[in-house]
C-alpha cells in the first residue's frame, strides 16, 4: 500500500475495492444480520425467537465467533482455520454477539457468520419463514473484504428494509485480505505495519457433493452440499 495520510481516511478506494473498475472479488462467506427497533420488547422477543428457530433448523451447537470477527474476519476461522483457507466454504456457522445501535447500524442487532454452502440453503428458508409481523429486520451480506462494498453495492434485505449509514467504513481493506486491526473503525491504516492482515487467493474451482430437496415443513427447496472425502471421485 502506497502511504496515506489522515486526509485519505474514509475515502481511500483499495485494492479489489473498486466497484466501478474491478473485477468483482471472491466471496468467502456471508453474514446475516438480524435487527430489530432498540427499546422495543416485542421486537427483541420476534428477533430471539427467529433467532432460536434459524439455529435449531441449521446448527444447533453454533459457537460463538471470537470477538470482533465481524470486523476482522473472512470466515468462521475457529471452525476452518486460516491455513486450510481452500477449506474456507465448509466453516461452521458461528454467532455475533447482540449489539446495540452502532455503525452501520441504527438498529439493534445480531447476527450470523456463515459459508458460502451453508448461506445458499439458509436463504430460501430465512424469505419462508421470515417472522411477518415485520418487527425485525433481516440483511445479508458477503464478506469479500471490501467492506464498504459489501454492505453498501453487494447486499439485500430479506422483507422489509431500514437505513443504515455507511460512509464510516468507506475504504477500509483490500479484497480477499482480513482487517488486522479493524483499521476502517480505528483508523489507523496509515503506517506499513498497521491495517492489513493476512490475505488469501480464491480458489479456482471447488469439489462438492450436492443434492437438492423440498424441505417438508417449507414451501422451499434447499441444497445441500458436502465436502467429499475423494474429491477426485466428484
Amino acid at each position: 500500500m502506497s502511504n496515506v495520510g489522515v486526509a485519505d481516511i474514509g475515502k481511500r478506494v483499495n485494492q479489489g475495492c473498486d466497484v466501478n473498475n474491478d473485477v468483482l472479488p471472491y466471496v468467502w462467506s456471508y453474514h446475516l444480520h438480524i435487527q430489530w427497533d432498540f427499546g422495543c420488547h416485542s421486537c427483541y422477543k420476534t428477533a430471539m425467537e427467529f433467532t432460536y428457530k434459524f439455529l435449531a433448523e441449521f446448527q444447533p451447537d453454533a459457537q460463538k465467533c471470537h470477538r470482533m470477527a465481524f470486523l476482522t474476519d473472512l470466515w468462521n476461522t475457529n471452525s476452518v482455520p486460516r491455513n486450510e483457507s481452500q477449506r474456507h466454504q465448509f466453516a461452521d456457522i458461528c454467532t455475533m454477539a447482540t449489539l446495540p445501535p452502532g455503525g452501520p447500524f441504527y438498529h439493534s442487532e445480531k447476527g450470523f457468520a456463515l459459508s458460502p454452502t451453508m448461506f445458499h440453503k439458509a436463504l430460501p428458508w430465512m424469505m419462508a419463514n421470515r417472522p411477518l409481523n415485520d418487527k425485525l429486520y433481516m440483511f445479508v451480506h458477503p464478506n469479500t473484504g471490501c467492506q464498504f462494498n459489501d454492505l453498501r453495492h453487494w447486499s439485500a434485505w430479506v422483507g422489509p428494509s431500514v437505513s443504515m449509514f455507511h460512509a464510516l467504513l468507506k475504504g477500509c481493506v483490500w479484497s480477499s485480505c482480513e482487517d488486522e486491526v479493524l483499521g476502517c473503525i480505528g483508523f489507523n491504516h496509515l503506517t506499513p505495519t498497521q491495517g492489513y492482515g493476512r490475505c488469501y487467493t480464491p480458489p479456482s474451482e471447488f469439489y462438492l457433493g450436492c443434492t437438492m430437496s423440498l424441505e417438508s415443513h417449507s414451501n422451499t427447496s434447499t441444497m445441500d452440499c458436502v465436502e467429499p472425502a475423494d474429491p477426485s471421485v466428484v
